[in-house]
């Protein structure tokens, strides 16, 4: 009869070591897989983030660009969608600021004549007529203003044809 108490001492070791590097393998692989994900998710979620202050109105927001890979130009992306959004932003409040001063001013005219006569301080007959034809010139003005207006959104919503003829 052989003693084996060597050879289990010896398979216990092999068996010890086969756990401890399959747990030191397996804790690796865990550890790289959330080192991999936090360097993935933390980035877009900056950019969430950030598009979510561009989309509520704060066109000043950016995203600070710490990268060279594919999330770095989609942060070069968003930026340059902020910047165009409020390029856009501006050019709407100065056409809307422009539109404002234009329709203002045939309306003081109308304002003023028609008050005028309502009020019976035109009493010559000349005056009155002079500021009906005034009243009537403006109210023309302003309604092919607001024309040219629906007009202009017609062709921004692409609605406008253009009619083609031999001539």
């Amino acid at each position: 009869s052989t003693s084996l108490t060597l050879v289990d001492q010896s398979i216990a070791a092999l068996v010890a070591f086969s756990l401890a590097l399959v747990t030191a393998v397996v804790l690796f692989s865990v550890w790289t897989g959330m080192f991999f994900i936090c360097s993935i998710v933390r980035p877009i979620g900056e950019i969430e983030a950030t598009a979510a202050k561009i989309a509520e109105g704060n066109l000043d927001t950016r995203i600070e660009n710490k990268y060279n890979d594919e999330i770095g130009k989609l942060s070069d992306t968003i930026n340059h969608m902020a910047g165009e959004l409020d390029k856009t932003e501006r050019m709407k409040n100065e056409f809307i600021s422009s539109v404002s001063h234009e329709l203002r001013t045939p309306l003081t005219a109308i304002t003023g004549w028609a008050e005028t006569i309502m009020s019976g301080e035109a009493r010559d007959e000349g005056d009155v007529r002079k500021g009906m034809a005034i009243i009537a010139s403006e109210a023309r003005r302003l309604s092919g203003m607001v024309e040219e207006l629906l007009e202009f959104s017609r062709i921004e919503d692409g609605r406008f044809t253009l009619s083609v003829e031999p001539m």
